[in-house]
Order: C-alpha cells, then sequence, then structure tokens
C-alpha cells in the first residue's frame, strides 16, 4: 500500500501535478524545494509503520508556537535528562507546528523517554514521542547548519 501511494506521488511530481491529498501542496509543485523537515512530515504520512528506534526522539504537540521562549530548550534537555543523557535539542517550527527534535548519547535514554513522554500530558497538551531515524535528523541539522 505504500509503495503504491509513492509511486503516484511520485508520477504526480515527474508531471508536476499538483498533489491534493498532501499538506505540502505548495512545496510539492517544485520538488526541489522541498526542505528535509516536509520530507521528513511527507514520509512520515505515507509510512504508517512504526519507525526503528534510533537515538533520536521527536516530542510532537508538547507546546504550541507562543509557548517558544529561550529557556525551552533548557527545559526540554533538563526533561529528557530524567531519561538518558541529552546531547542535542532542536526546536522547528512548520506554520503552528513545533517539533522538537532530542537526541540522547545512548539509544537506551532515547527509548525511556519515548516510553515516559508518548501520551504524557505537558501543559494540558498530550505529548506525541516518536523514533526519528538518525540519517533524517541529520539531514534537518545539515539544513540549519
Amino acid at each position: 500500500m505504500i509503495q503504491g501511494i509513492q509511486q503516484k506521488l511520485s508520477e504526480k511530481l515527474m508531471k508536476k501535478e499538483k498533489v491534493e491529498d498532501f499538506s505540502f501542496n505548495e512545496a510539492l509543485e517544485d520538488p526541489t524545494s522541498i526542505s528535509a523537515l516536509q520530507r521528513f512530515e511527507l514520509m512520515k504520512k505515507l509510512s504508517r509503520e512504526e519507525k526503528p528506534e534510533s537515538n533520536v526522539i521527536l516530542l510532537e504537540n508538547m507546546v504550541a508556537v507562543n509557548d517558544i521562549d529561550d529557556e525551552l530548550e533548557n527545559e526540554i534537555k533538563d526533561e529528557g535528562g530524567k531519561y538518558g543523557i541529552v546531547e542535542k535539542v532542536l526546536v522547528r517550527v512548520n506554520g503552528e507546528e513545533v517539533k522538537i527534535f532530542v537526541r540522547f548519547t545512548a539509544m537506551e535514554g532515547a527509548k525511556k523517554a519515548q516510553k515516559g513522554l508518548n501520551g504524557r500530558f505537558f501543559g494540558g497538551r498530550k505529548v506525541e514521542a516518536s523514533f526519528v531515524e538518525i540519517r533524517e535528523f541529520e539531514k534537518i541539522i545539515s539544513e540549519i547548519s
């Protein structure tokens, strides 16, 4: 099924047709304009399978855009520190969505954090914690460097 969706999307992109079924319509009109974050989001939507465990987790729905302040990264680092050693926190905003990537020094810390934070309420918001493949995280990092 996923391959069928990917095939249809590829065909539309090759023909430069508008892709109505995806939230990245504007970026998809010109496939060269897709950022790593947009590519990650698209692939996440196409793939309904669980991501393999890694030492990077993605926290979604944890905060709203207007909740971002200078202390957010430190707060996330402190919270993640309850599960393992946090190597890097990256906060990305895409429209109204805030995506928080947390890289741990060891996979064990990421596994504990994903299990402990997924479904937990934070400031009245239900957090979604999922694993991110390290190469996807590195692509996002390289775009901002």
